[in-house]
């Protein structure tokens, strides 16, 4: 599990996170699959309850990877606010241009200003039910790794 774990932190990570730095997560993600009950003895799990609907391996991956990774919001033009702010340069959209849209035709534009590199595409369930939009981008060219990665995982995941 170790292996598919760190496969889908450099997938979502496009590369720009190295071994050295996805180690950590894929550890702390191993001690809560194999023992949940010590992992949750042993350290803060951020509110994680039996009641998440998730393993507690799942809830640790979440809550450990970086927010330029992990996009949750609300609503689809904040989600967008926070991917604007994790990239440098190139996207052409404002947030509040989509404001007041319908979600898919928001989702559209996403998309559509993400070009032909990236695709928004959901991951694991999600953590806050006030942030129903939990996304990470995907290189297009790889979104059916990502998929068959997830469905390895029993990871909750899907293209927008």
């Amino acid at each position: 599990m170790s292996a598919t774990i760190s496969e889908l932190i450099n997938l979502i990570s496009a590369g720009f996170m190295d071994a050295d730095d996805a180690r950590p997560i894929v550890a702390a993600v191993e001690a809560a699959r194999e023992n949940p009950t010590d992992y949750q003895a042993k350290y803060d799990v951020y509110g994680y309850t039996a009641q998440a609907g998730m393993p507690l391996w799942q809830w640790v991956l979440l809550h450990l990877l970086p927010p330029d990774l992990l996009f949750c919001a609300p609503q689809p033009d904040e989600l967008y606010a926070q991917i604007c702010e994790s990239f440098d340069d190139g996207l052409e959209l404002e947030p509040d241009e989509l404001t007041g849209l319908k979600t898919d035709k928001a989702i559209q534009l996403i998309q559509q200003d993400l070009g032909p590199q990236f695709m928004l595409a959901r991951l694991g369930k999600p953590l806050n039910a006030d942030e129903p939009w939990q996304c990470v981008l995907v290189r297009r060219s790889e979104v059916t790794a990502y998929l068959t990665l997830c469905s390895e995982l029993q990871l909750p995941a899907e293209a927008c």
